[in-house]
């Protein structure tokens, strides 16, 4: 298996210092933090952009870049696909000529062209000019572009940002496949907690160029947050609905071992789908209540609490892991502890949805 390794420091006019040390293995890792915390930084270095002023770059056994032997391959050379976040098309070029100029530097491991077009929906583009494309359009071209160069490293600054809900899980869903095709090692950066937990497999936390964190995506965030909760993005929830299925109009589904009604369309839902909503629209009780109009009853147990400044977070696992978000005083007159049994109430028109065939 080869293992991207990076360990480097340097410091900018401006007086911004990263220092980080941190692996990622085949798959997609995440690097998410706040505006300022580095990320982008990291890409350039890893690409061969930006020189650090100490440390080293290792992709398995080949070396990218090494500050203390004044070693230091040239980007071309790095076996590297490149997405930032101002996709840099070619304006005087049609899209399947900036397709294709990505293939001029393409080694054995490149995609077949039609495939990549394919999968990526571009095959109504091919003859546009990039000032007529969405940017959601222009960000699924110069991905292809990276792709057909071959890479043994796909860096993706911001990938998805400029897609509305629909194609971002296509795009999501695209990705995860020519990764795993192409048995990739992606790096992508990511404001977007949500996209973090559903896209990423691994994820390195940053903070003001510090490494804060770093494993899987879930347990991580989930962990970071309990231990600099003052510091750190409050939490959102994610959890995976299966068995999902329309009984009479609406949609049911389950999570663990509750049930759960999804929102009501008109379009039919995947069999499994992940659904977002924020710890806000989870309302605990210490009992099952009859007659009340929200349909979302599941119980779970209080994993744990966590304390921000005037809110309390609750960590309740309901067959998978969900927060909730109380006052002080919720949590003294409800007694919440670890180890408790709670129901968590959420209406289901709180469920974001974010996969549907």
């Amino acid at each position: 298996m080869t293992i991207l390794h990076v360990t480097c420091r340097c410091r900018f006019a401006g007086g911004f210092e990263l220092d980080v040390d941190f692996t990622a293995p085949p798959g997609v890792t995440a690097l998410f933090g706040p505006t300022g915390s580095g990320k982008s930084t990291i890409l350039n270095i890893i690409a061969g952009l930006t020189r650090p002023q100490q440390g080293r770059v290792d992709l398995g056994d080949l070396c990218f870049i090494d500050c203390d032997r004044g070693m230091e391959l040239p980007p071309q050379r790095r076996r590297v696909g490149y997405v930032p976040q101002e996709d840099l098309l070619f304006p005087h070029l049609s899209v399947e000529n900036n397709l294709r100029f990505g293939m001029r530097y393409a080694s054995e491991r490149s995609a077949e062209f039609s495939h990549v077009v394919r999968v990526l929906g571009l095959t109504e583009l091919l003859g546009r000019s990039p000032s007529t494309l969405s940017g959601g359009q222009r960000q699924r071209v110069a991905l292809g572009r990276a792709v057909l160069r071959g890479p043994q490293v796909l860096l993706m600054d911001e990938p998805i940002n400029a897609q509305d809900e629909g194609a971002k899980h296509r795009l999501i869903h695209d990705l995860c496949a020519i990764v795993a095709e192409l048995n990739l090692l992606a790096i992508f950066v990511s404001h977007d907690q949500t996209d973090v937990r559903r896209f990423a497999e691994r994820v390195v936390l940053l903070d003001a160029g510090r490494v804060v964190g770093s494993g899987s995506a879930r347990t991580t965030l989930d962990a970071v947050f309990k231990t600099r909760a003052e510091g750190v993005a409050a939490p959102t929830n994610l959890v995976r609905v299966v068995n999902v299925h329309d009984e009479g109009g609406a949609w049911l589904g389950m999570l663990g071992g509750n049930h759960v009604m999804l929102p009501a369309t008109t379009r039919p839902y995947a069999e499994t789908v992940n659904v977002s909503f924020h710890p806000t629209d989870v309302l605990l009780a210490r009992e099952d209540l009859a007659g009340v109009s929200v349909r979302n009853h599941w119980r779970g147990r209080v994993i744990d609490l966590v304390t921000a400044r005037d809110r309390v977070f609750v960590h309740v696992d309901v067959g998978q892991p969900l927060w909730a978000e109380v006052t002080p005083d919720a949590k003294r007159s409800l007694g919440l502890q670890p180890g408790q049994t709670i129901f968590c109430f959420v209406k289901a028109t709180s469920l974001r949805p974010l996969e549907m065939d």
